[in-house]
């Protein structure tokens, strides 16, 4: 989400990540751990979009607003160079995509939920689900994983 965002010209983020949302059950040491390894996380998103975007989104191309049923979406900009950047984010669970233009397979790294694409044109790339991975192998990660119970 914070991907397609940032394509969009958002420019502040609002991250709150109270140590309650852990639970009592976890003690302060853990909480904080916690914590910090998930602003970790959203860094290396935010990494990951400037790298692509090259710091700064000139123009957004993508207005409309984001689907949070869609099997595939996707979002795009022009960048300084006059490049237009795509991301293509996929719900979990999709293994491999297929370009509707071309009809070639794209798999999708280990683990990762999307793609981006460099263009120079502002067509945005299309794909469709080519391949899913069997339901009972798919994480669940809509759960922080449970955190230990202090030890006595």
């Amino acid at each position: 989400m914070v991907r397609h965002l940032s394509l969009r010209r958002t420019e502040f983020f609002h991250y709150w990540n109270p140590p309650e949302v852990f639970g009592p059950a976890a003690d302060s040491a853990m909480q904080q751990r916690i914590a910090d390894q998930c602003s970790m996380r959203l860094i290396n998103v935010l990494r990951d979009v400037n790298g692509q975007t090259l710091g700064r989104v000139k123009q957004a191309i993508t207005t409309e607003p984001l689907s949070l049923r869609a099997e595939i979406v996707t979002s795009g900009a022009r960048r300084i160079d006059g490049k237009y950047v795509w991301r293509t984010s996929v719900k979990p669970g999709i293994v491999a995509l297929r370009d509707a233009k071309t009809g070639s397979t794209i798999q999708l790294a280990g683990g990762e939920l999307g793609r981006w694409d460099v263009t120079t044109t502002v067509e945005a790339p299309r794909y469709e689900v080519a391949l899913r991975a069997p339901v009972d192998s798919i994480p669940d990660r809509s759960r922080i994983p449970p955190v230990p119970a202090p030890r006595r």
